[in-house]
């Protein structure tokens, strides 16, 4: 999933960090029309991504409940007006809330268990 988020407090003390790592990605092509324009080296680009890739994101929904997710990441877009995008994948990630629907009766499939 990506879209734009409303950043909060907590995301404005890794911004910079945050922005740094993408004007990196517009450099080498990422959100840029014109693909790779290297302003920098690409050891340098490396170590800022590698920087922000030690962060640890998590993805809240509007009650501040944490919401399991494979991956959160977020980039500036290169107009700061637009504000960041998040990607999150949640395909994977398990729930920290056990399911109230148990799965319906199937037979067959050499399950021993009688629900299964």
């Amino acid at each position: 999933m990506v879209a734009p988020f409303e950043p909060n407090d907590a995301y404005l003390s890794v911004r910079g960090l945050i922005r740094e790592a993408s004007v990196a990605l517009w450099n080498m092509g990422f959100f840029h029309p014109e693909g790779f324009h290297p302003r920098t080296s690409t050891e340098a680009l490396s170590a800022t991504l590698g920087r922000a890739a030690q962060l640890s994101l998590e993805l809240r929904d509007a009650a501040g409940r944490l919401v399991p997710a494979d991956f959160v990441n977020v980039v500036e877009r290169p107009h700061s007006e637009e504000g960041p995008m998040v990607f999150v994948r949640l395909r994977h990630a398990h729930s920290g809330v056990p399911s109230t629907l148990r799965p319906p009766n199937r037979k067959g499939g050499g399950a021993s268990d009688a629900d299964a």
